[in-house]
């Protein structure tokens, strides 16, 4: 029994049947629609994610499966999904038994959705925690690109931005960011990211190496209060400064490495500067 790639509930089609009755068989073409579905993506076999309430379109042929528009609400995110996956030629789909010989019992053309690996949306997994404190949830955005020949190399890209934010506890006035992930090394890029906490801003541009767990800051430059950042993140962190209050937010610029969640091991090259500097109460 094949295993499943993708279940869809509250699905519409609209066939070729014209094609398929001068190609039996095989799929000419097919436009797909979902409004109000519930998506069930599985990965080898084993479930993967569900996700309810999903809108959009997808068109199908002999050679691709289009997203054209998926839209659905995924922890405190808007998501928007758009993208391609490639199919084998069919001539090219499924090995032939050698001439002569009989073809194994029960086999037949494996299905290329069969290959499909989402493994790479994990790096994004993080970010679901995002929610919006004001009228819109936050946006994110992505596209992607897949051969179903080699379902691991896929490219995914987008954008994640919003206002009145909150994440891991930490209230964000904004955040425009975009990332892409490299199908090679699972790195996160983040060629630019914009975030607006409390007066200040952060301007940054960084990568995390999801199998290494490490995060690379090529640039980041900063006029945000570091100690209210800072206890926001982790509250431990509040009976370090309890004595200290900073009259004015210095400017930061950062660079360098640190393992995800453990700053005490960080190599950063920092550079301080601060007009009014800071009191000891």
């Amino acid at each position: 029994k094949a295993r499943p790639a993708i279940k869809i509930s509250g699905l519409g089609v609209n066939v070729d049947f014209l094609s398929m009755a001068k190609n039996p068989g095989e799929l000419g073409g097919a436009e797909f629609s979902l409004s109000d579905s519930k998506v069930t993506l599985f990965q080898k076999g084993e479930l993967f994610a569900e996700i309810e309430g999903v809108d959009g379109e997808i068109l199908a042929d002999a050679s691709a499966i289009k997203v054209e528009r998926l839209d659905a609400k995924v922890g405190g995110l808007r998501v928007n999904l758009d993208g391609v996956v490639r199919l084998p030629d069919k001539a090219t789909n499924g090995a032939a038994a050698p001439a002569g010989e009989p073809a194994p019992e029960g086999a037949g053309k494996a299905s290329p959705l069969a290959s499909l690996d989402f493994s790479g949306f994990r790096a994004l997994q993080p970010w679901l925690g995002l929610e919006g404190t004001g009228s819109q949830p936050p946006l994110l955005a992505l596209s992607f690109e897949m051969d179903a020949k080699e379902p691991d190399l896929a490219t995914i890209e987008g954008t994640l931005g919003g206002s009145d934010l909150k994440w891991r506890g930490i209230e964000l006035k904004s955040l425009a960011a975009s990332f892409r992930i490299d199908p090679k090394t699972g790195e996160l890029r983040f060629p630019n990211v914009q975030m607006g906490y409390g007066d200040g801003l952060v301007s940054a541009v960084f990568a995390i190496d999801m199998a290494a767990q490490k995060l690379r800051i090529e640039s980041l430059q900063s006029t945000v209060d570091p100690i209210a950042l800072l206890t926001d993140y982790d509250s431990t962190w509040a009976d370090q400064f309890k004595s200290v209050r900073l009259a004015d937010a210095p400017t930061l610029q950062i660079v360098g490495e640190m393992p995800l969640g453990d700053l005490a091991n960080a190599d950063l090259k920092i550079r301080y500067e601060h007009r009014q500097g800071f009191v000891y109460l």
